[in-house]
């Protein structure tokens, strides 16, 4: 009988922590910061005139547009040491597409991809079964906490992380 009871509290035990689990992973009241706009982009933003605003709001854009960020994907570490300190303002580009130039296999069985814009990733995980060819266009997206993920063409995805 006490045996019995014992098992009962620990399979209640095991489903609280289970209910307990699913709700802190489920985030249902968090809310992303808002991001800051670039110095250039609030300055549009005190502009009067319609046609004026939106005038300058397309120049500003364009020129942010213009040149990719180098940055992306790096460490904060790694962002420090390669960024002056005015380019705080610089928002960081959601996807980064490119295409695939060399594919190297690992001796821990992860692929190390080097893209034709000269940055270099490694895949996260060996265990994945992910395969990707020279000449794909590729496309990295942000993931969660800091993560980066590669999408193939094909839709599949891997998490990397940038080396160079």
């Amino acid at each position: 009988m006490r045996l019995q009871r014992g098992r009962q509290i620990w399979r209640h035990h095991r489903a609280a922590i289970g209910w307990l689990l699913i709700g802190a992973t489920s985030g249902g009241a968090v809310q992303a910061a808002p991001t800051a706009l670039p110095a250039a982009l609030q300055a549009c933003k005190q502009e009067q005139d319609d046609s004026r605003r939106l005038a300058c709001y397309d120049r500003e854009v364009a020129r942010l547009a213009a040149k990719p960020d180098d940055s992306f994907g790096l460490s904060p570490q790694q962002e420090r040491k390669l960024q002056p300190a005015d380019a705080q303002d610089k928002p960081k580009p959601q996807v980064l597409g490119s295409s695939v130039t060399a594919v190297i296999a690992r001796s821990d069985g992860r692929q190390v991809i080097r893209l034709a814009n000269g940055e270099t990733w490694v895949q996260g995980e060996a265990w994945e079964n992910f395969h990707v060819n020279v000449g794909d266009a590729i496309s990295i997206k942000p993931g969660l906490l800091g993560s980066f993920y590669l999408y193939t063409p094909s839709g599949l995805a891997t998490r990397v992380t940038r080396l160079r």
